[in-house]
């Protein structure tokens, strides 16, 4: 049980890696194309700083790891 909830009763992707990958497979095979949106939490100056970073960080990582299309 995880939580309470039966085994047979939660089902996933045992090839994704990451929510990512996750994503991406579950979206193609519905036919759909996800597209990122920007949003603006209300953050206090050095936690946006802190998100802008992390992003960055993992933007760089993605592209690195061949993940996105520069448009």
């Amino acid at each position: 049980m995880c939580r309470g909830t039966p085994p047979r009763r939660i089902a996933g992707d045992s090839c994704a890696r990451t929510t990512w990958e996750n994503a991406t497979r579950t979206f193609a095979r519905q036919g759909l194309q996800a597209q990122p949106l920007a949003a603006e939490p209300p953050l206090s100056a050095p936690e946006r700083n802190r998100l802008a970073l992390r992003e960055a960080a993992a933007t760089l990582l993605y592209r690195l790891q061949g993940r996105t299309r520069v448009l």
